[in-house]
């Protein structure tokens, strides 16, 4: 399943998920609104398209170097372990509507704590979507 989404897609999504063009997302801007979208793309590539080496993704994101792809994923993974997921859980919600049904990478034993948070958040809007179809069929009758 996760060969069924490619590089371009991912690079689309955390394109449209930071609000920039594909262009700047591939481009030299070291800003931090720049460089956090694309280590974003460098990790989830990593995950997602494991059959990319890391010198094919460098040319397929602005000509960039083997070890600038694998810095940027080790940042990007450094995030999240600090507890800051909220922009790869908007581009994991693109990309699950692509296709991907599971973030690769994720040990199989422990899950990690930004998909307990993506799926309790979901689940919580559900229930928040029950009660409040529950309290309108009430006041009906």
């Amino acid at each position: 399943m996760a060969h069924e989404i490619s590089f371009e897609s991912i690079k689309r999504a955390v394109a449209a998920v930071a609000g920039m063009r594909l262009s700047d997302l591939e481009g030299p801007r070291r800003w931090k609104a720049y460089a956090q979208p694309r280590q974003t793309t460098c990790l989830l590539a990593r995950r997602i398209r494991p059959d990319l080496s890391l010198p094919n993704l460098g040319r397929r994101l602005g000509g960039r170097d083997h070890t600038s792809i694998l810095h940027a994923a080790r940042r990007a993974e450094a995030r999240l372990e600090a507890g800051d997921e909220g922009e790869v859980l908007r581009v994991y919600a693109a990309l699950n509507r692509l296709g991907l049904e599971e973030l690769p990478g994720a040990s199989p034993t422990r899950r990690p704590i930004y998909l307990i948070r993506h799926e309790l958040d979901l689940a919580r809007t559900r229930v928040a979507q029950l009660e409040a179809e529950l309290a309108r069929s009430r006041s009906e009758h």
